[in-house]
């Protein structure tokens, strides 16, 4: 045994192509452990000749011995590279073996080359390995290449650039591009939009880009999804993606288009889905869509809403679900039911009414009141009594909202009664009734402006908005106007002093009708100010301003005005007269009988005439 040892340390010692032939030959003949300790010898030399004669022999190898070429798979590499030049098949089919054992990717190159090979089994075996290296690309994530060295079947970063570059090259070499397994390879880790990558390779005259849109056409795999994705921006591929996600009934694939279009979405690609506007995978049976995961689910539903499909079908594919998905999905699929109408959307939201998740409920809730169908108070009513405390307060508000609402809409056309025994129910039976009534008086129509100042003045709460009628008194429309001073002057006693300030700013108003109501408002007002401010009224060449202005110094007490009232009766104008007429009579409860006033009567019916 000495002398073998002997030997051996001689061979290992001498570095040539004899020694390792020599090794390769005693591999048979010596008993262990120099058997592994040759093949150890030649592996750290990491000759081509030697190292490849080791991958030559793998197939007749026993197991150990398999085990270990592959555990020292990195030293094998330019004996893999010699393997693969080789003029035995057999060699070849070895080096593709200890490739796709180890998944050393770094090797890609040596797969590619193979594909050329003329024995038909051998280039056949590298597109298989080539697909296994573009699966676990498409669905690994890299991590950082320092962490994985030296990690048999784990790819670093380093390890896909070897993968990129290799396809890459066989991509652009003219024997390649049309193999099938080159391309979809290709199109399994490198996006359509990847410009570096790809070039004009796309392009329909191409021989690269036929292939791509046959594998397109044919029922494309999820690992495609990414690329399919990206394809819809590329207008030499666009139609082609379009038609096959369509025409598709693979629900793995429509999944993994859906998730990846979940995360990596654009506006071209969301332009690009509008266009669709039928799937053949919606129809049932297809996608068992109630046994996917939530997330899924959730992916599935955003990928649906960006298509540009009939609302019926989206409709239609969700209604027999609706009541089997979990919240998070159902919260999804309502998002894009405003985008729809008709019976069918109102009874999917009747459905998720009764969910018992608080939060669903309410959102269809939201949108029934939104849609405001036929029968939304029948189904709004049931919610009276339902389990949820926040739809329950919702109802409430909504009957007090629409009671409210008809009472302003049906107020024109009732009698004074009724508005007030009406209105003081409202006003009674919704706490937030006032809060309606405010945001009616800031509507831009002022026929809405002058509508809410009547209500409020016919139920007598000219009180509680003075600051809103005080805001009105400067309102563009003098009709507002008119009606907000008198309101204001319906306050009597309780008209202030600085109040009454605010009303007589308005006796320079340009409108006849908002000064004639301002100096009728102010006849409860005390102040020596506003008296001042009245009196040149009494000789105003408009009968109402001046018939006021008597009226409201009358109840001031200001002066006698019976002067006034007999020189109104005597007026030439017809208008003066009758206004002094209406004074007469208006004020015949406070005037003596036995006053010259009454010695005007009888000549009345002559001044009244117009002349």
């Amino acid at each position: 045994m000495s002398q073998a040892k002997n030997i051996y340390d001689l061979m290992a010692q001498t570095h040539n192509a004899a020694a390792d032939k020599s090794l390769l030959l005693a591999l048979d003949m010596l008993e262990e452990p120099y058997q592994t300790a040759a093949m150890e010898t030649l592996m750290d030399r990491g000759s081509s000749r030697g190292t490849g004669e080791l991958v030559g022999r793998y197939h007749i190898f026993s197991q150990n011995r398999k085990s270990l070429l592959c555990k020292r798979v990195g030293d094998l590499i330019n004996g893999l590279f010699h393997a693969a030049d080789m003029d035995q098949g057999q060699t070849r089919l070895n080096a593709l073996a200890i490739i796709r054992k180890t998944k050393y990717y770094r090797l890609s190159e040596i797969v590619t080359l193979l594909l050329r090979d003329p024995v038909p089994q051998i280039s056949q075996q590298a597109g298989v390995t080539l697909l296994e290296m573009a699966h676990h690309f498409s669905q690994t994530t890299i991590s950082d290449p320092e962490d994985l060295a030296g990690q048999p079947g784990i790819a670093t970063s380093d390890d896909r650039g070897y993968f990129l570059s290799a396809i890459q090259n066989a991509i652009h070499r003219d024997g390649l591009r049309h193999r099938r397994e080159v391309v979809l390879a290709a199109m399994m880790v490198v996006p359509a939009d990847r410009a570096t990558f790809w070039a004009d390779s796309l392009s329909p005259y191409h021989a690269v880009g036929e292939t791509v849109r046959e594998i397109i056409q044919q029922n494309p795999q999820s690992e495609l999804a990414c690329f399919c994705l990206t394809a819809l921006k590329n207008n030499h591929l666009r139609f082609a993606v379009s038609r096959a996600i369509a025409q598709s009934t693979n629900a793995d694939y429509i999944i993994a288009l859906a998730e990846t279009f979940l995360h990596d979405q654009d506006d071209q690609m969301a332009e690009a889905l509008q266009k669709i506007k039928k799937a053949r995978w919606l129809a049932p049976g297809v996608i068992a869509f109630e046994t996917l995961p939530p997330n899924q689910q959730k992916a599935l539903t955003g990928f649906i809403g960006h298509l540009g499909l009939a609302p019926e079908a989206v409709v239609n594919y969700y209604a027999p679900l609706i009541e089997r998905l979990g919240p998070e999905t159902i919260a999804a699929v309502m998002n894009y039911f405003p985008r729809f109408s008709g019976e069918r959307v109102l009874e999917l939201l009747v459905k998720v009414l009764n969910s018992p998740y608080e939060h669903l409920a309410h959102a269809a809730f939201k949108q029934l009141i939104q849609r405001r169908p036929k029968n939304l108070s029948e189904i709004i009513a049931r919610q009276l009594n339902g389990p949820h405390e926040s739809l329950r307060q919702m109802a409430r508000k909504y009957f007090q909202k629409i009671a409210f609402e008809s009472y302003w809409n049906k107020f024109n056309a009732m009698s004074d009664p009724q508005k007030i025994k009406t209105g003081q129910a409202v006003f009674k039976i919704d706490p937030d009734a006032t809060t309606r009534w405010t945001a009616y008086i800031q509507k831009p129509d002022p026929a809405a402006r002058l509508e809410a100042i009547q209500m409020i003045r016919i139920l007598g709460r000219t009180a509680h908005h003075t600051e809103t009628l005080k805001h009105c008194l400067r309102d563009q429309d003098p009709f507002v106007r008119s009606c907000a001073i008198a309101a204001l002057g319906d306050l009597k006693a309780s008209l202030t002093p600085a109040l009454a300030h605010e009303i007589a700013l308005t006796l320079e108003d340009t409108d006849l009708r908002v000064r004639a109501n301002a100096i009728d408002a102010l006849s409860r007002s005390p102040s020596p100010e506003v008296l001042q401010k009245i009196v040149p009224f009494i000789h105003s060449r408009h009968s109402r301003l001046r018939a006021n202005a008597i009226k409201t110094l009358h109840h001031l007490k200001a002066e006698s005005t019976n002067k006034v009232i007999r020189q109104m009766l005597c007026d030439p104008r017809p208008g003066h007269r009758r206004s002094a007429l209406w004074l007469q009579q208006h004020l015949a409860d406070t005037v003596n009988e036995n006053d010259s006033l009454a010695m005007e009567r009888s000549h009345v019916e002559y001044y009244t005439v117009p002349l």
